[in-house]
């Protein structure tokens, strides 16, 4: 069965009455809404090891959840949904238009995106430099990108610790690197002069927001871990 045809017919219409527009650019099947200068997102993206299951979440520049945690609200959490043929895909996608309506567009009102203050020292986003002050500080921490779990886990620490800009600056690097190393891609600045990871997995048009992901972390650490995050965005660009 072809996922992303159903999905077109099925789920474009209905976000679109939402105001959210599928993006090509962005890999995956991922609905961006546009509004104020600000971006919400919702993406669904089909799992390479659960067979025929699909994940349904939902983040802007500050927040991210994933449905399940959204509706349901207790643990354990089941993120991924499956479906055995075209008819119980198709009842699927109409449950996951059901979650956005019912629960997605209140939660995008009650953590609406805002707009970051950027920390970034416009010298740093030159690549050599930003290269050269990473390297450092990754031989500082006896930091391995090679094992990207131990690698987070140590700059989620450092987050709870309330560092400083610079070291913001740093630890946003770190975690792009992560990124990079794990499957591909290459550092560019966004149109708001923040570091982004863009091609991801090999994936044209695939962009990764490391900042807006820490930001996020920092707010409500609770809500989305950053590995949880790495194993999310790495599956999808495996896919």
């Amino acid at each position: 069965m072809n996922v992303s045809k159903l999905i077109k017919q099925h789920v474009v219409p209905k976000f679109k009455e939402l105001n959210f527009y599928l993006d090509p650019q962005e890999g995956g099947w991922t609905f961006i809404r546009k509004q104020d200068g600000r971006k919400d997102f919702i993406e669904i993206d089909k799992s390479q090891w659960n067979k025929n299951s699909l994940r349904l979440s939902f983040y802007n520049s500050n927040h991210n959840i994933s449905s399940d945690r959204l509706v349901n609200k207790k643990e354990p959490f089941n993120e991924w949904y499956s479906y055995t043929d075209e008819k119980s895909l198709i009842e699927l996608l109409n449950f996951f238009i059901e979650i956005v309506q019912k629960y997605a567009i209140d939660w995008f009102l009650k953590y609406p995106s805002e707009r970051i203050m950027n920390i970034f020292d416009p010298a740093l986003l030159n690549k050599n430099n930003h290269e050269h002050e990473v390297q450092e500080f990754i031989t500082q921490q006896e930091l391995k990108l090679d094992e990207p779990t131990e690698t987070i886990s140590v700059i989620e620490r450092i987050l709870l610790n309330s560092p400083s800009d610079e070291l913001l600056e740093k630890l946003t690097y770190v975690y792009g690197e992560v990124f990079i190393r794990s499957c591909g891609g290459e550092w560019s600045v966004s149109e708001e002069n923040f570091p982004i990871v863009i091609n991801f997995g090999g994936v044209k048009g695939f962009t990764l927001h490391p900042y807006n992901y820490i930001v996020s972390f920092i707010e409500e650490p609770e809500l989305g871990e950053l590995v949880e995050l790495y194993r999310i965005k790495t599956e999808t660009a495996l896919r």
